[in-house]
């Protein structure tokens, strides 16, 4: 297609005529106003366009011909009195296209760029980061779904091969959770901001005046010039997550992990699982939240609900039209979405609802506080070593087997075999532990050459040093951690409590 039809088709689409009509012009070659003119109302319809756009064909290239116009001459003169004149077509509608001018703006380059896949896999890793960042891989650990009691073995098939999955250490890395931390809290920016704002103050007017109608009294001023912005503004915003995404290495470094919270939220969203609870709802996302609503605090829900908003206003952005096509249909669904994430966001920070960027900076959803552990034999600290009558530190070793390592830390353990430990500290070198519960801090080095068989340990909370292997971590709170140190060490002659 050359530059001049382009700008004939553009000069239409400007002019109201749509989309179907149009691609049928141009399959029959109708492609210029003369052709137009000299085609009557008549065969326009016959071809299969719409009256409506037929009639504003004929507005936009009327013709001298009796023929054309589809009227006898007769009724045209007793007519053409009467009848509105019709519109001519903007003679400088050609300056939208930048022809005839070095600084002209095609007013395609102004077109989006917009990539539906990037943008729903931003939507998932939001979702993900949302979740994570509220300890929910320790919240759906093995016990919380044996204390269900579940009946239907297809579900508990399906839930025991998401625990198998979140157990991987292959999925669920510091170094996977990092880039998921990383990628996420650097696709949101101002637009965004700009654009949930906006659509909140929309949204609002929008309800008031369907409530209150005239008595509203609603800024029409305002209300229009949102209207505008955002007809720009959501393209964009979808733009600027389309290109974060394309430059991000999210789907490479983070893909596995975002697939094992999307699998529990698919999990979640189970009809079975709401059927099991006794739950009541109209759509698998009411389902979750009331399913959720029974076992947990309304800190949790109310993040859960955050990430399906999350969730559904960036995927709605998946569906964003050019600028041209914005409906206020879509603007109106945005609007709802945009308000639900201004909510959840506030009640998740706590934070001041006058700040005027918060949704960007999607890092103030790590959750920061942490209740003290409690064991069945009391409170213990959420930090360090536990047991504060067992200060001793396990006695230093080389090439000897161990059968129980308890304490707060290690002498040098060189080419020892420890058989089970539980320990806050280590030093040792190329030895091998079958089983070791750490109470330590994350990433806290020690260990130089070691092999541990299985690891029991928070969630990102691994024991550091270089060249060591680790073959299996399962990942618990640290008060199910303290009550499995407290059960090995009775088992083992060594009373704590």
């Amino acid at each position: 297609m050359n530059n001049e039809t382009g700008a004939f088709f553009q000069q239409l689409t400007d002019a109201g005529i749509s989309q179907p009509t149009i691609e049928i012009l141009k399959s029959q070659s109708l492609s210029d106003g003369q052709t137009l003119g000299d085609t009557s109302q008549s065969e326009l319809t016959d071809i299969g366009i719409t009256l409506g756009d037929a009639k504003k064909l004929k507005r936009l290239f009327p013709s001298d011909s009796p023929a054309a116009q589809g009227v006898t001459i007769e009724l045209d003169l007793a007519h053409q009195t009467n009848s509105p004149q019709a519109p001519a077509a903007n003679p400088y509608l050609y300056l939208l296209n930048g022809d005839g001018s070095s600084t002209g703006v095609n007013i395609t380059a102004l077109n989006p760029n917009i990539k539906p896949d990037f943008i729903k896999m931003s939507a998932q890793a939001t979702c993900a980061y949302v979740l994570l960042s509220g300890d929910i891989l320790e919240i759906f650990s093995a016990s919380f779904w044996r204390e269900l009691g579940l009946e239907d073995l297809e579900l508990r098939g399906a839930i025991d091969d998401w625990l198998h999955q979140k157990e991987s250490q292959q999925s669920i890395s510091k170094q996977a959770i990092a880039n998921l931390t990383a990628g996420v809290e650097n696709l949101y920016g101002n637009a965004f901001d700009q654009m949930v704002q906006v659509l909140t103050r929309l949204s609002a007017q929008k309800q008031m005046l369907r409530t209150m109608g005239a008595q509203a009294q609603l800024n029409i001023g305002s209300d229009a010039t949102d209207v505008v912005k955002l007809t720009q503004l959501v393209p964009l915003t979808a733009e600027e997550l389309t290109g974060k995404m394309l430059m991000s290495r999210l789907p490479e470094q983070a893909g596995r992990l975002i697939k094992v919270i999307s699998a529990l939220m698919a999990l979640l969203k189970n009809p079975k699982l709401h059927a099991s609870a006794g739950v009541i709802a109209q759509s698998p996302d009411e389902g979750a939240v009331k399913f959720l609503q029974k076992r947990l605090d309304s800190t949790f829900v109310n993040r859960f609900r955050l990430s399906l908003a999350y969730e559904k206003l960036v995927n709605a952005l998946a569906q964003c039209p050019s600028p041209s096509l914005m409906t206020m249909d879509y603007l109106e669904v945005l609007g709802q979405l945009g308000s639900d994430l201004d909510v959840y966001f506030g009640l998740v920070t706590q934070g001041n609802p006058e700040d005027l960027k918060p949704f960007s900076r999607i890092s103030a959803l790590k959750c920061t506080e942490k209740k003290s552990a409690q064991a069945t034999t009391g409170n213990y600290p959420e930090r360090g070593w536990p047991f504060p009558t067992h200060t001793a530190k396990v006695a230093a070793n080389t090439g000897g087997i161990v059968a129980f390592a308890f304490g707060p830390a290690t002498g040098e353990l060189r080419g020892s075999t420890i058989k089970y430990a539980v320990l806050a500290g280590i030093n040792a070198r190329g030895s091998t532990i079958e089983s070791l519960i750490w109470l330590g801090e994350s990433g806290a080095s020690g260990m130089t050459g070691c092999t541990v068989k299985k690891l029991y340990c928070q969630f990102n909370g691994e024991p550091g040093g270089t060249c060591n292997t680790i073959n299996n971590v399962t990942y618990k709170t640290r008060q199910e951690l303290i009550e499995m140190a407290i059960e090995a060490a009775n088992l083992r002659g060594v009373p704590v409590g």
